[in-house]
């Protein structure tokens, strides 16, 4: 890096006019003029001596900015110093990183980061360069910060010692990299993570939501009746207030003599019960408020009945919901995207879901087509958005945006608000699934006050009770969840044994559409499984599937709706593990002891030589993390030694 070399922006372009200037690195910050951002015509959106990027351009569109300013008591050269050193780092992660495109999200996330380490360095004194070059910084700033950001900060370890040219000690770096990989893997193993919520609470929101569905259900098409007429006649129902609010603009309005007041529209309509039943304002601006409120209860809906992110639910389309039919019977599912498989950038993706997610999605669909009339942008139904912003209604305060319609701070307050008082029940619940989870300190969960709900709270919940239901298997979590490894629908799923069944198979429950998808989801993993050309495989079930990929006349290689039909009758079963996965059928007695090296040599498993690896190089990890000659050392050494002995003794094809 010590050249002249021409580094080209790492971003969605449009079109060759928005591409950003390129930089020729030599050793130095851009200079001010320096363009990151044009618009399609090839005008320039932004320079590099800006504070703010407009980003939208390669956000498809949609409004995006980043923001360098760090809210500081008073502004000092010292402080301006580290706020350009900021933006260096910043502008490196587009322009110089290798791989993929980062998104806004994903971006964002990073200068959150970096802003919260510029308030850490300000008290310390310290610049960025200078918290890079110190182990002691960065293990004293990690203590302070959250999960997400422990991944983010070891990657920006890894590109600002390329960046800065820092020259440390390789046992040092990694030293550090490992400290914080081990916090992580704490944070994730219980510490912090999201808890789930006690059964009968998660009871309660699901009938609350169901009867808000049903409420909204037989109200919605007299509210999209009043809306469109207050749309058309810009002085119906508008009281003294909203006449002095248009006056006080400029607008030169007078109500009718005898026009009716807004107390006497919802009158007409039947609607007044609902508005009080839900605390919403009998105005016009009510109208605004009754259809946020629609969107809230049908997003947090989707969720509890597919398992999806909230932001995944903000960002599906119009025409999500699709009909799959199998073995005669209709099943319900919401194609939209992802951004957890591909750094932020969207993947298109699949949940399943039940008849009260279709009813959601039916719901949010003519609060939609009510917005879009209303904004008069003519948008055909495939470029449609489900969740379109509500700011968008003339009856809506607030300046019109084009802002995510729907975000987990909306729906923790639509919640929040009518979830039940914690009780010691629920707290000695908690305690049976979460044993080493100290309960009784949590500040945000106390006997006597409302359950703390958050977004993705409903995501944990559904894999600890369908996981516990014996209705849903972890390949079928592992779908719905959206999670790349098992390790994780695990994690979801942890303390599922111990809790409470809440959910009766014999009654008109949502899980049981996951029952009837889980034999096709089994198949589909194991299927995946053998078709993956780059998958290597070992154990017993292993070597007779490779020998079964060879041969010709093999019902599993030539119809996959046999294959299918096998673990529908419970002939064949597959669940993955974490060194593969395990065909056998019925429960497993072996892994209670020892979940790695009791999968080696038995006669289902099925070892793949990626998860082996990694197993391989925790437990390495670990071992350099325990006491020499300890114990806890001896035997975790010992196993360490078994799983090396099993790799060396297969033969893998070609390295």
């Amino acid at each position: 890096m010590k050249h002249d070399v021409l580094y080209n922006s790492n971003v969605n372009i449009q079109n060759e006019k928005s591409k950003p200037d390129c930089l020729y690195y030599i050793g130095m910050e851009p200079k001010g003029e320096f363009v990151v951002s044009r618009d399609m015509e090839g005008k320039p959106l932004s320079y590099y001596l800006d504070d703010m990027w407009n980003w939208s351009i390669y956000n498809n569109g949609k409004k995006a900015t980043f923001n360098f300013y760090v809210k500081l008591n008073n502004e000092t050269i010292f402080s301006l110093c580290l706020k350009k050193e900021m933006k260096w780092i910043f502008f490196s992660l587009i322009w110089m990183k290798k791989g993929p495109i980062l998104s806004f999200r994903t971006l964002s996330s990073y200068l959150s980061l970096l802003r919260a380490l510029g308030l850490y360095l300000v008290d310390k004194n310290l610049t960025y360069k200078q918290f890079f070059s110190n182990n002691k910084y960065i293990d004293g700033f990690s203590n302070s910060i959250n999960q997400g950001r422990m991944s983010k900060l070891g990657m920006l370890i890894r590109h600002c010692h390329l960046l800065f040219d820092i020259n440390v000690m390789r046992s040092d770096k990694e030293g550090i990299l490992l400290s914080i990989s081990r916090k992580k893997h704490e944070y994730i193993s219980g510490l912090y993570q999201h808890p789930p919520i006690p059964s009968r609470i998660y009871s309660n929101i699901i009938k609350v939501v169901k009867d808000d569905l049903d409420d909204i259900s037989s109200s919605i098409d007299k509210i999209i009746e009043l809306s469109n007429r207050c749309i058309e006649d810009p002085l119906l129902g508008l009281g003294r207030g909203g006449l002095k609010k248009k006056r006080a603009r400029g607008e030169r309005v007078y109500l009718e003599p005898g026009k009716a007041s807004f107390l006497n529209l919802l009158e007409e309509y039947g609607l007044v019960s609902f508005f009080s039943r839900h605390n919403l304002r009998m105005d016009r601006q009510g109208l605004s408020s009754a259809c946020s409120f629609i969107q809230k209860c049908v997003a947090v809906a989707i969720q509890i009945f597919s398992g999806m992110r909230i932001s995944e639910v903000d960002s599906l389309p119009y025409n999500c919901i699709k009909e799959h039919i199998l073995n005669g019977k209709v099943h319900y599912l919401i194609e939209g995207f992802t951004t957890k498989f591909n750094h932020g950038i969207n993947l298109k993706a699949k949940w399943v879901t039940n008849n009260d997610g279709v009813t959601s999605i039916h719901l949010a669909r003519k609060i939609s087509d009510l917005i879009y009339s209303a904004s008069q942008i003519r948008v055909h139904d495939e470029d449609r958005v489900l969740f379109a912003s509500i700011t968008q209604l003339p009856f809506s305060p607030g300046v019109k945006q084009e802002a995510r319609a729907i975000t987990s701070i909306k729906i923790n307050q639509y919640v929040s608000e009518k979830t039940l008082e914690i009780t010691n029940s629920d707290i000695d619940e908690l305690k049976i699934i979460e044993p080493f989870r100290n309960w009784d300190k949590d500040e945000k969960i106390k006997v006597g006050e409302k359950w703390p709900f958050t977004s993705h709270q409903a995501r944990r919940s559904l894999a600890l009770y369908a996981s516990h239901s014996g209705l849903v298997s972890l390949p079928s979590l592992k779908l719905q969840l959206k999670h790349i490894t098992t390790e994780m629908t695990l994690y979801y799923a942890k303390g599922s044994e111990l809790a409470v069944n809440i959910i009766n198979p014999k009654s008109d429950h949502f899980a049981n559409e996951y029952q009837r998808s889980q034999h096709f989801s089994q198949a589909q993993s194991y299927l995946n499984v053998i078709f993956d050309e780059n998958s290597k495989l070992a154990g017993i079930h292993g070597l007779i599937v490779n020998r079964q990929s060879s041969s010709e006349h093999t019902i599993i290689f030539n119809d996959k709706a046999e294959t299918i039909k096998k673990f529908q009758k419970g002939e064949l079963s597959y669940r993955e593990t974490f060194l593969g996965g395990c065909t056998l059928i019925g429960e497993c007695d072996k892994r209670i002891t020892n979940p790695f090296t009791e999968c080696l040599d038995c006669a289902s498993a099925i070892i793949k030589r990626d998860k082996l690896d990694k197993i391989i190089l925790d437990q390495t990890n670990l071992i350099k993390m325990l006491d020499e000659g300890s114990f806890e050392w001896r035997k975790e050494k010992k196993e360490l030694d078994y799983l090396l002995g099993f790799r060396d003794k297969y033969k893998w094809g070609a390295e």
